[in-house]
């Protein structure tokens, strides 16, 4: 993958939380079509983010310090252990490597309305739609998936918490915000 050149994030007609992104290629041949997506409250100011990571092989390689087509032949032949490092360099693949791609900034009604919408469909579905542009020089790609977030349900109940109180300065400040 050469970038994520945009992730936008909106409610389908369902109400279901749905990630477009597109994912520019290097090339026809190019493997490496994983990214992360990330959820959270960012402050300064205090904002719904959407956190992506992209071009894994690139940033595992870094991580790891090897080189990146050794982390593609690994991704080619044995997918389990691939898997399982990227499980295991999440966070820090976040921390070192995420852009803030889409944001609600939560500085009136309306914005924190549109915030509440999105993390209550997230509780309540347990998924979000992905669709993905990958655009490779020789044309584009589309694929769909629905992601499962059920194990982030407790982190997304205190997002949203934080959202309904968005103006409670209080609030906001025995949580350091």
């Amino acid at each position: 993958m050469k970038e994520l050149n945009e992730i936008k994030i909106a409610l389908n007609k369902n109400a279901e939380v749905v990630l477009v992104t597109n994912a520019v290629m290097n090339d026809d041949n190019d493997i490496d079509s994983l990214f992360l997506n990330f959820f959270t409250i960012l402050s300064d100011p205090l904002r719904l983010s959407i956190l992506g990571v992209g071009c894994l092989s690139k940033q595992l390689a870094d991580l790891l310090g090897t080189d990146e087509q050794s982390i593609n032949n690994l991704l080619e032949s044995d997918t389990d252990t691939y898997t399982n490092m990227l499980q295991a360099k999440t966070q820090e693949l976040l921390v070192n490597y995420s852009e803030e791609y889409a944001k609600i900034v939560l500085s009136d009604e309306k914005n924190a309305k549109n915030a509440r919408a999105i993390l209550t469909s997230l509780i309540s579905n347990g998924y979000y739609k992905q669709k993905v542009n990958y655009l490779f020089p020789s044309g584009n790609q589309k694929q769909e998936q629905i992601v499962e977030v059920k194990e982030m349900i407790p982190a997304f109940k205190q997002m949203l918490e934080i959202v309904k109180r968005y103006n409670d300065e209080e609030f906001l400040k025995k949580l350091g915000v």
